[in-house]
């Protein structure tokens, strides 16, 4: 399983956790603003997540050339 992956499913997981939250917490709103809320966490989560691994990546020089 690649990287990407395992970052995809921990930032799913993070979302529909906080999604499941505010749906428990019953606001007084439609639950699928609840679930939308959940979907921009879990993006945002995985774009800050892969930017910072690829920044590591770079640093520790694990990325391999292509020559």
């Amino acid at each position: 399983m690649k990287t990407t992956d395992k970052i995809a499913l921990l930032c799913f997981a993070i979302g529909a956790a906080a999604a499941g939250g505010l749906i428990y917490l019953d606001p007084p709103w439609h639950w699928g603003w609840s679930l939308g809320a959940g979907l921009v966490i879990a993006s945002i989560g995985y774009q800050e997540i892969t930017k910072q691994t690829a920044a590591e990546r770079i640093v520790n020089r694990d990325v391999s050339a292509k020559n």
